[in-house]
């Protein structure tokens, strides 16, 4: 948590329409970890977004970039404590595709995951998964925001967005709900979360969906092709959590496109 100090744009050559802005700051707090009691970080922003005035409060959460490309170059995500939406400041989404609108409740659920985290539950549970783990995305899971929900009216910049959560304890019940959806697709993708969450509750369901024969109708290569994707994703899964399980019939041939029911 840091408060404003300076702020100083740098412009760009018209017809540009965004500008670089360095707001340097001091540090009031380390929620987690250790660091400098000074700091800085740039923004290439929209022109006409106001800057935060001297003495504003920010949550600056330093990001490690955990892409493709994964390296240890970092990014910011910047929430305003003292502004809601009128300076250059990240939404705080909740995990129900809400949007927080008290700084207080931003800083609480920040707080309380850090005291998951030093009591080394980072989840709510026994997985004790190390940051390694979440580097590699273990530990979240991928949600398309509906269309009518806040988080996506408050981040929608011409493209539906995901939402990417923790894999709570308190979840599971819900990801075991999915994997009795109507729909074969939502089922697979159910059995692809399930991955987070090895324990003996998910491993029987997993077996369970091994049985699920239910076909989905895709293209590969312009030709039309039936994947069993429940079934698929459901092995793939188990054998992922060193499970011992029965190979489904068709499983190479399916397996090539089991990525696209990951979220």
């Amino acid at each position: 948590m840091v408060q404003t100090e300076s702020i100083v744009d740098s412009l760009f050559p018209p017809p540009a329409g965004v500008l670089r802005r360095t707001t340097h700051f001091r540090v009031l707090r380390h929620l987690l970890g250790q660091g400098p009691v000074r700091g800085s970080f740039t923004d290439q922003i929209a022109k006409g977004v106001p800057r935060p005035a001297r003495g504003d409060t920010l949550l600056v959460l330093w990001q490690l970039d955990v892409g493709a490309n994964a390296d240890t170059s970092r990014w910011t995500q910047v929430i305003s404590l003292s502004h809601r939406g009128t300076v250059r400041s990240d939404r705080g989404l909740d995990t129900h595709f809400g949007v927080f609108h008290s700084p207080d409740s931003v800083l609480a659920t920040v707080e309380r995951r850090v005291r998951m985290i030093r009591a080394g539950r980072p989840l709510g549970d026994a997985r004790a998964w190390r940051f390694a783990d979440f580097v590699r995305g273990r530990g979240s899971l991928a949600y398309w925001m509906p269309e009518a929900s806040e988080a996506q009216r408050a981040t929608y910049a011409g493209s539906i967005n995901q939402l990417v959560v923790p894999a709570d304890a308190d979840r599971l019940a819900s990801v075991l709900r999915e994997t009795h959806a109507r729909r074969a697709e939502e089922r697979a993708t159910a059995a692809w979360r399930l991955a987070a969450y090895p324990g003996p509750r998910a491993i029987a369901r997993l077996r369970e969906m091994l049985k699920d024969d239910a076909a989905v109708a895709l293209r590969e290569d312009g030709r039309a092709k039936a994947v069993h994707a429940v079934r698929a994703q459901a092995y793939r899964v188990l054998v992922g959590m060193s499970v011992a399980a029965p190979r489904p019939p068709g499983f190479a041939a399916d397996s090539t496109l089991l990525p696209m029911f990951e979220n």
